[in-house]
């Protein structure tokens, strides 16, 4: 009955009332005596258990032939995955402004300077663009210097 309590000594009845491909379940009262449908996981499970397996081919030992272990290192391989095209970006903006610093130099102006320059003379041109003229192109490089330079002054010039 729906209202028996469900503890050890009930597990017998439990057994008695299985079916073959589903499990009665007398503790939820919503079901009124009804059989649940048993999930087993088949084919999903193989699919999940070969995706993890794939991922780890090439890891030593353990880690590409058990799938505990190779889920344990798929995942770390993953968060450093995320965490490294998080850096990758900060490393490139590194080296566009170490390259734009560079040029700078060689044009007499710091890269502050330089960059303080070109949003007081309108250009709006992302570090990528700038640093690429630096390397292919110094002399279009070394005339947005020139702007620079000229819109400091001028706005030192209206400022004294």
């Amino acid at each position: 009955p729906a209202s028996q309590v469900f503890n050890r000594s009930s597990a017998a009845l439990l057994r008695t009332r299985c079916k073959k491909n589903s499990v009665f379940v007398p503790w939820d009262a919503s079901t009124k005596g009804e059989t649940v449908p048993r999930v087993k996981r088949g084919n999903h499970r193989l699919k999940k258990r070969k995706r993890v397996l794939a991922k780890a081919k090439g890891y030593f030992l353990a880690k590409s032939k058990l799938y505990r272990y190779a889920l344990e290192a798929v995942n770390r391989a993953d968060q450093f995955a995320y965490i490294g095209r998080k850096l990758k970006k900060r490393d490139f903006r590194s080296l566009w402004i170490t390259r734009i610093n560079a040029a700078a130099k060689s044009n007499e102006i710091n890269y502050s300077q330089f960059m303080h320059g070109l949003n007081l003379a309108g250009i709006r041109l992302n570090r990528k663009i700038i640093a690429d003229m630096a390397v292919r192109d110094p002399q279009g490089f070394s005339q947005l210097a020139d702007k620079a330079k000229q819109a400091i002054a001028a706005v030192q010039a209206t400022a004294s």
